[in-house]
């Protein structure tokens, strides 16, 4: 097949809608169900051996999945992933239920890793790293436990600001996390703090977070349907030093993520060497600014976008708000997506022409 160029601009500015998503909310377990983008997702009851019934399970409200244990809590858990060359590969990154990469300084990136659960983060991930604005902010309108590992001033600031609850590794490494002694040997100090799934929920259950949220999921899953423009390979850059690509998989339908351009990249895979693999790619375009001589941070108010799901692609728009992050269509219609994981690119407005092969 010969693939041909094309460029992708989005739409015009315009209001967007908030949507709510009408989930059962759960603690999860570490696994989850395979499924087709737009495959109906459902968890029967079973009948154990006994003949007591087993209940269903709760659907994930971060991917749609239902994946989540009957009766268990749903408040998101948000971790600072760093995402330097020197921290690949990286610990359970692959395992986050939604992600979102944004520039930090220096061109270089950072990952926040969302789970719906602190029992669904895996028994080990990281590194972890300091807040960043921009993470704050979107940790703020997801209503979730924010992990990081001290901050940037205006981060820290917000924390505070927003009043949200957090677990900072920095302070509270040996409740909440560790030092991982081979990271510290072969890459120092800095890129070797690690948490697992259960170390965190033990210290987010002393703290007496709540355990559920009132904040709306930042997708609908009802009716998802296919864009009209190509979206079988996007590659985006975050930075002149921090570029990616997805490629869609037609056997998996899922996205690979890949660190580079289409011309020279490599798979981003964890120490594992279990890949990033998405169901639907999010880029949002937003204004970039320095908040400060060292840090960049985002307006994040509303914009433009676009989004990728089953080889396809199609422009969008975003809001954001203290208490919700929604997605509409042109016409202000909530966006509903398919089933799965789904990565969000926060990319300046610089760089808001996408490359995408067919």
């Amino acid at each position: 097949m010969t693939y041909k160029p094309h460029r992708l601009l989005a739409a015009v500015l315009g209001s967007a809608c908030l949507l709510a998503l009408t989930a059962c909310r759960g603690k999860g377990e570490g696994g989850g169900s395979t499924v087709s983008p737009g495959e109906a997702v459902s968890s029967p009851s079973g009948t154990q051996g006994d003949g007591t019934q087993t209940p269903a399970n709760a659907v994930n409200p971060l991917t749609g999945v239902a994946d989540i244990a009957p009766g268990a809590s749903t408040r998101p858990i948000a971790l600072m992933v760093e995402n330097s060359s020197t921290a690949r590969p990286q610990y359970g990154l692959d395992k986050a239920d939604l992600f979102l990469e944004a520039e930090t300084e220096g061109g270089i990136t950072r990952i926040m890793a969302v789970f719906a659960g602190a029992s669904r983060v895996p028994e080990k991930i990281g590194p972890l790293r300091s807040a960043r604005s921009p993470f704050v902010t979107v940790a703020q309108s997801l209503d979730a436990i924010y992990g990081h590992a001290g901050g940037s001033p205006l981060g820290l600031a917000n924390i505070q600001n927003f009043g949200l609850d957090d677990v900072n590794f920095l302070s509270n490494a040996s409740q909440a996390g560790w030092r991982d002694p081979d990271l510290l040997a072969q890459r120092g100090s800095e890129h070797s703090l690690l948490s697992g799934g259960e170390k965190l929920a033990s210290f987010i259950g002393g703290q007496g977070y709540a355990d559920s949220s009132s904040h709306p999921a930042p997708f609908r899953f009802d009716s998802p349907k296919a864009g009209g423009g190509p979206g079988s390979k996007v590659q985006l850059s975050f930075s002149g030093l921090q570029r990616v690509c997805f490629l869609y998989d037609e056997s998996t339908k899922l996205y690979n993520k890949m660190n580079g351009t289409l011309d020279n990249m490599e798979p981003h895979v964890m120490m594992d060497a279990a890949q990033i693999a998405v169901t639907n790619v999010i880029i949002m375009y937003d204004e970039k600014y320095n908040e400060d001589a060292d840090h960049i941070n985002f307006r994040l108010n509303a914009g433009e976008g676009v989004f990728l799901t089953a080889g396809t692609s199609r422009d969008i728009r975003w809001t954001r708000t203290a208490e919700s992050l929604t997605f509409t269509e042109q016409d202000g219609t909530a966006l509903s997506v398919n089933p799965g994981k789904t990565y969000i690119c926060l990319v300046t407005q610089g760089n808001r022409v996408a490359t995408v092969l067919q």
